[in-house]
């Protein structure tokens, strides 16, 4: 197994965490860091960045009450990561887009819908990829997701991209390390390399080793249900409703077996291609940064997949920050998926103090701030906000409004919305003018107002 072993830690003393009670501010000073990530000498010239489509956060590494990923668990615990995260959407389009941007859709003045009246992104997109590229960076993506690619135009400012039509891990990672290997031949001084990762997206078709122990003992499937390819995946999950109790019970035993397994494949195959990187010493002045662009949920909200709800299985994230170099540690502070880019850009000694964008770099962010998410997709518009552990969602095709106790409830299981709780209405004043916002951009969307909440119309 390869060890990704850093230097003692306790050589220098723990770098200060902002006041919480200060308005945060972006870096200034293009040149440093806020601490966090504290560098053992030079930055990394170099990034590597993974994002991981659908792995769902309590079920990655040791965040969840079970270990399926032993690499990406060392990994992790040897790097910055960030504890208390969130993504933007519950869907690729939106998550990775925002999180290119280092912006909220709602400012940018954009939603991607999910839906047959969706459109491609907008031009002229500032993504981390454009930004590094007038950096002198040679940017290169491999996706074989059409939603983070050319097709929908959020992907532009890579001066190379690749859409595998193997979406096995260790094809995606080999597709980049060659091109890579071949940008440094052709003299390239710097690069950036990101890899979208589609397992364990569905249908979850690793091999019967990684996943059938889990089933000794348990039913085979009924004859005509097909988990092994994505129309006969989501015909069976998104249509339970002729089920019975035992046959829905069946259908979800096979889907969580299935889904470890594609967890458990996942982390042999990145730790053979980082092996495979390190060894070809393409490691040895980068930074990689490992995120996720949604979760995936198993019933949980009476649904499957993802792209249905913006609850704690779809919503809730994970990043982490390595390099041979880098103290590591965990940031428990709030964070969103909007802080990469500037983050990413201060640690690599950029200036990173965009007043466009929706983040903060690492450690600048007041802990009080509010966290957003959107989603235009399967059940409609919903808009999110989360601050000091309490969260509010506001389901526009419903009129309905939910709030939790994240600090309480973790898993977001129990609605404690009170139309009268002074947390409540202060969620709600900051989401109001986000709905405004949102309405203007998707006008067809059903808007109903909560009849027991403020709003601007009768």
């Amino acid at each position: 197994m390869l060890l990704l072993s850093l230097a003692a830690v306790g050589c220098r003393p723990e770098p200060t965490p902002p006041d919480p009670t200060e308005t945060a501010t972006h870096s200034a000073d293009p040149g440093t860091t806020p601490g966090v990530l504290a560098f053992r000498g030079a930055r990394p010239k170099n990034l590597l960045m993974i994002s991981i489509d659908t792995l769902r956060r309590d079920h990655f590494a040791d965040y969840g009450p079970v270990t399926y990923q032993d690499f990406f668990t060392t990994w992790k615990n040897e790097s910055v990561h960030l504890d208390d995260h969130q993504q933007c959407s519950n869907w690729t389009y939106p998550s990775t887009s925002c999180t290119l941007l280092g912006r909220y859709h709602e400012e940018n003045g954009f939603i991607p819908v999910l839906r047959s009246t969706g459109l491609p992104f907008p031009y002229g997109q500032r993504t981390l990829a454009a930004r590094l590229h007038d950096e002198g960076y040679y940017s290169m993506l491999v996706s074989p997701n059409g939603w983070l690619s050319d097709e929908w135009n959020n992907a532009q400012g890579y001066d190379d991209q690749s859409r595998p039509e193997n979406g096995v891990t260790t094809t995606v990672m080999q597709d980049g390390q060659d091109r890579v290997t071949q940008a440094i031949a052709d003299g390239h001084d710097r690069w950036f390399l990101h890899l979208h990762l589609m397992e364990p997206h569905a249908p979850y078709i690793a091999p019967l080793s990684y996943w059938g122990d889990e089933l000794l003992g348990v039913d085979p499937l009924p004859a005509g249900w097909d988990l092994d390819t994505d129309g006969g995946h989501y015909d069976l999950v998104n249509h339970t409703e002729d089920l019975t109790p035992a046959e829905k019970e069946l259908l979800l035993t096979h889907l969580r077996a299935r889904y470890h397994g594609e967890l458990k494949y996942l982390d042999d195959q990145v730790e053979q291609m980082i092996a495979q990187f390190t060894d070809a010493g393409l490691l040895d002045d980068t930074l990689v940064v490992v995120w996720n662009d949604h979760g995936e949920q198993f019933f949980e909200r009476d649904h499957q997949s993802h792209a249905w709800d913006l609850n704690a299985e779809e919503n809730n994230a994970f990043l982490f920050f390595w390099a041979d170099n880098l103290e590591p540690r965990a940031w428990t502070e709030p964070t969103a998926s909007v802080d990469l880019v500037p983050t990413v850009l201060d640690a690599l000694g950029f200036p990173a103090n965009d007043r466009d964008f929706s983040g903060f770099v690492l450690g600048q962010a007041p802990r009080n701030r509010p966290r957003y998410a959107m989603s235009v997709a399967r059940d409609g518009t919903l808009q999110s906000v989360t601050r000091l552990g309490r969260k509010l969602i506001f389901d526009w095709d419903e009129g309905k409004v939910t709030a939790f106790d994240r600090d309480t409830d973790p898993s977001e299981t129990t609605n404690r919305f009170l139309a009268t709780n002074p947390e409540d209405l202060a969620l709600w004043d900051l989401l109001l003018p986000r709905i405004a916002s949102m309405r203007e951009l998707v006008p067809r969307e059903i808007l109903v107002w909560p009849a027991d909440l403020p709003h601007p119309e009768p």
